[in-house]
């Protein structure tokens, strides 16, 4: 019988007496070990193998948790008495000890002590559950709440040009209308018209985004002092307001703003600009969108896909050569997945594990994986990560040869991190290599993603990346595969790799 730290009171007599009533009991790949809804009493405790916790019929959704050896399962059934509030699937070949409801009320009977200390480990456990879940709900999200876009500047600072070039953009867009609506104006000219007006706005907020622009707006109007980080917001708000509307009206745009503030990553926004196909409302919607997903902030974060998906398509048929063993995949929080899809649809040579809080992307990979029929080859889970890497939620895994992640640290400071990489250090096998990608400081659009977009990540260079790396007791190393097509500049986004060495 296998001790556990949710039964963490319980003395080694306490341990002998449940190993005389426990059932062994074995379980193949994909058995359903307990039916969400089912009328169990029996509590469980995991002696090898791994299990998906999931609120899906057959284990064909998303899980919830996967656990391993030592886990307790079907505690809160029997201490409740009501059905299982989720299914348990067999991730692998599963062996439990099943005490049963009878036999163990038996136990807690008769022997002395042994049901205060038995219940009293499962309180303990609940109150850290529920203290995990308040400390979650009360800690301030910044993200969650818009800034208030007035105040940074006063009239008299926005720059003469400025607003002359915003003036501009705004009639020519009322021409084009115009013309596309008296049908003067051919689509394809309609959209080089629109790209070169959009590009004419962001380079002169670039211009005046400049440190000596921003001393001549300061000077104009000395009575509002204001410092030059503000005075570029403000500059920002302006552009902002006045162009909102326009904006707004394409789709790609749209969907970045419609995430809470600082968060443009969702499975929708993602799909649109993987799928590059412009849309939007009027006449004029699907022309800014255009433009926007032909912008370098698309652009890039289409081809750092297609980087990721010839490395994770490299790296497998590489370390499958070597052993001959399927590959284990983590992927971190990397939103629509396509990079990973892409490999799935072209191998059978690994096992992909996708963590994520966005439920929709989760269930959408699921369903292309399955189109692919591959739907074997994923496990998807749906939990928060910062959790994870803080040891307030438990997730078991076998160890995995390669651990990616797309963005995930444009969302993260540098204490966040070195906790992702603590954990994940722990999630990878010996050699077992790690792949992260930032936003560049050195972005061209970074105006753009400011203040268009509303996004505020941590912009990082690849140096900076590699250190945290280090401090995280991984080696950066150089990845040498040659890719298809131009590769991504740091100007834009860098991204690295890092091993983990032997035990010694």
């Amino acid at each position: 019988m296998l001790k556990n730290q949710t039964l963490a009171y319980l003395t080694s007599d306490d341990w002998q007496a449940l190993a005389e009533i426990a059932i062994h009991q074995s379980y193949a790949l994909g058995d359903v070990i307990i039916a969400e809804g089912a009328p169990t009493r029996n509590i469980l405790i995991i002696r090898k193998g791994y299990v998906q916790v999931e609120r899906s019929h057959q284990g064909r959704g998303v899980a919830l948790s996967q656990l391993g050896t030592g886990e307790v399962l079907g505690e809160m059934s029997w201490l409740e008495q009501t059905g299982a509030s989720a299914s348990v699937i067999a991730a692998s070949e599963v062996e439990v000890e099943v005490l049963e409801e009878l036999a163990l009320q038996s136990l807690l009977n008769s022997l002395p002590g042994f049901s205060a200390r038995f219940y009293q480990s499962l309180a303990v456990t609940l109150s850290r559950r529920l203290r995990v879940v308040s400390d979650y709900l009360s800690q301030p999200n910044e993200q969650e709440q818009r800034s208030l876009r007035i105040g940074n500047i006063s009239e008299r600072q926005i720059p003469p040009g400025l607003v002359a070039i915003v003036e501009q953009f705004k009639q020519t867009m009322v021409n084009l209308e115009q013309q596309l609506q008296r049908r003067q104006l051919s689509p394809s000219q309609a959209q080089e018209q629109t790209n070169l007006t959009c590009q004419q706005l962001l380079n002169s907020l670039r211009q005046h985004s400049q440190t000596e622009a921003l001393m001549d707006s300061a000077w104009s109007n000395l009575l509002a002092f204001r410092d030059l980080e503000q005075l570029e917001s403000g500059i920002g708000d302006y552009v902002f307001r006045e162009l909102f509307a326009l904006m707004m009206s394409s789709a790609t745009i749209a969907s970045c703003y419609s995430r809470p503030r600082g968060i443009i990553d969702s499975y929708e926004v993602n799909q649109r600009i993987d799928a590059n196909e412009p849309e939007g409302d009027g006449w004029l919607g699907a022309l800014i969108d255009a433009w926007f997903l032909s912008s370098y902030f698309c652009q890039n974060r289409r081809q750092i896909k297609a980087q990721i998906s010839q490395f994770l398509q490299y790296y497998i048929e590489q370390r499958y050569s070597q052993n001959g063993n399927s590959v284990q995949v983590l992927s971190l929080a990397s939103g629509s997945g396509r990079e990973l899809l892409d490999v799935l649809s072209r191998s059978e040579k690994f096992f992909a594990t996708v963590i994520d809080r966005d439920l929709a992307a989760l269930r959408a990979i699921r369903q292309e994986a399955e189109k692919l029929g591959r739907g074997e080859q994923m496990t998807l889970i749906q939990t928060d990560l910062l959790l994870l890497a803080t040891g307030q939620e438990k997730l078991t895994l076998p160890p995995q040869h390669l651990l990616y992640s797309f963005g995930l640290c444009d969302y993260l400071s540098d204490e966040q991190i070195l906790q992702v990489l603590g954990w994940a250090h722990g999630q990878l096998a010996d050699q077992g290599m790690i792949l992260l990608t930032n936003i560049s400081p050195e972005h061209p659009e970074r105006l753009l993603i400011m203040h268009i977009l509303e996004w505020t990540p941590y912009y990082r260079t690849r140096e900076e990346l590699e250190n945290l790396l280090q401090k995280a007791a991984f080696m950066p190393v150089n990845q040498s595969i040659e890719f298809d097509g131009s590769a991504a500049p740091d100007s834009e986004i860098c991204w690295v790799v890092g091993l983990k060495q032997r035990s010694k």
